[in-house]
């Protein structure tokens, strides 16, 4: 049925909210800004923020390092390099090589069966480069696209055009776009024409207007619809 399989990265293959967390805490640690009850929610609803203006192309891959820590630490009065900051972050981030459970084996799977599988991501290549390469999975994937990298994100039809020109430019109908989020990884497959995949393991109730082709909530059920 597809032939081409694209991935997202966070939380569809790798466990990016326990990563978050964990990199978040030894960050603020290492800057000695006490970490109160509010702190890291503090944080999610500015970076959610900021990612969410980065999809709607507000701002740039490149601006949302600084911003979202400028914002962040004027909220809790506390003084210091944001884009330093930042910087810290993404390093231990990039050093969480939590895989979701039953990702490896479903990527072992497909690659067995000779699905063709890619990286599509919205994440900054501190981070994703040296993750996906600790967690063993470089070679697994035809094309890694990273939105830092080439300077524009998901769900823009641009973003496409990197990893359709590494696959050699796959018929649309062969491929299937996968990822946990609606607004960049569903709408960007729609914006491409490709049939999509909402990884919806959370079970969340889709109050959008983005409908994807299916919906799957694990591993199990995305392998059963692909074949």
């Amino acid at each position: 049925m597809y032939k081409y399989l694209l991935f997202d990265a966070d939380n569809t293959l790798f466990d990016f909210t326990k990563a978050s967390a964990v990199a978040f805490r030894e960050t603020l640690a290492h800057y000695k800004i006490e970490q109160k009850e509010e702190t890291y929610p503090t944080y999610l609803k500015i970076n959610n923020e900021c990612w969410a203006s980065l999809e709607r192309g507000e701002i740039t891959p490149k601006e949302i390092k600084p911003l979202r820590f400028k914002l962040f630490l004027d909220a809790i009065n506390e003084t210091g390099n944001p884009l330093e900051v930042n910087d810290h972050y993404l390093r231990s981030l990039g050093e969480k090589d939590y895989l979701l459970d039953g990702a490896k084996e479903l990527l072992l799977e497909l690659k067995a069966q000779k699905y063709s599988l890619s990286i599509i991501t919205n994440g900054l290549q501190l981070v994703q480069r040296p993750r996906i390469e600790k967690a063993g999975l470089t070679h697994f994937f035809d094309a890694i696209t990273v939105s830092e990298e080439i300077g524009v994100a998901k769900p823009k039809p641009a973003f496409f055009d990197d990893t359709f020109r590494q696959l050699g430019q796959p018929k649309i109908d062969d491929v299937l776009v996968i990822g946990d989020n609606l607004s960049s990884d569903i709408l960007g497959g729609i914006n491409i024409g490709a049939d999509t995949a909402w990884f919806n393991a959370k079970k969340k109730i889709n109050k959008t207007e983005i409908k994807p082709t299916y919906e799957v909530d694990g591993f199990k059920a995305l392998r059963k619809l692909i074949g």
